[in-house]
């Protein structure tokens, strides 16, 4: 199985990429993990353009070409996409909005190419669990039904303190990668 592993924060190293470290290290070692993160990269929002859908031909990208066009042959090639990110303001970073947003391209009414695919979240937040990351994942669960993908679950580590990661959360990030894994 092929994981991609998205970090949607906008800082490299912070709680959330904690997070995602000890949920990769969890999977299967048989299991093959490409990791992007998307703080750095230049992923320009959706601009409803509609070229993804020209014709009447199944695209497999998008019109605007920027660090996304890349990423595009990564998610149809993986079998589980996971999205690590803090909740910002009640919702999801610019920088996974953004991603999220460019995968308009590829939707089911496209053609079913995230068809079948797991999905999972790893949140992390400074305020309790229904901060935002309730309405977070209500939003990724409706773009992972319309797509056809199965969304296995997710983690909500709020509020992320010292040692939350060892007391608490570390266990529900191993049992998220076992379910991920199981056929």
């Amino acid at each position: 199985m092929k994981v991609l592993s998205v970090l949607g924060s906008p800082r490299r190293n912070g709680n959330t990429a904690k997070l995602q470290t000890v949920f990769e290290g969890a999977l299967a070692p048989d299991h093959r993990v490409e990791h992007i993160e998307l703080q750095g990269l230049r992923i320009a929002g959706c601009r409803e353009c509609l070229a993804c859908r020209k014709g009447g031909e199944l695209q497999t990208r998008c019109s605007v070409e920027d660090d996304m066009t890349a990423l595009y042959a990564s998610v149809l090639s993986c079998d589980a996409l996971v999205l690590a990110m803090p909740v910002f303001m009640w919702s999801y970073t610019a920088q996974a909005k953004a991603f999220l947003d460019r995968l308009f391209a590829l939707d089911a009414g496209t053609g079913p190419k995230l068809l079948g695919k797991k999905t999972a979240l790893i949140l992390s937040g400074g305020g309790d669990a229904f901060d935002g990351a309730d309405l977070i994942v209500a939003g990724f669960m409706k773009f992972a039904a319309f797509n056809g993908m199965q969304h296995i679950g997710q983690v909500v580590a709020a509020p992320m303190e010292e040692g939350v990661i060892e007391r608490y959360i570390e266990s529900a990030l191993k049992a998220l990668a076992k379910s991920l894994c199981t056929p």
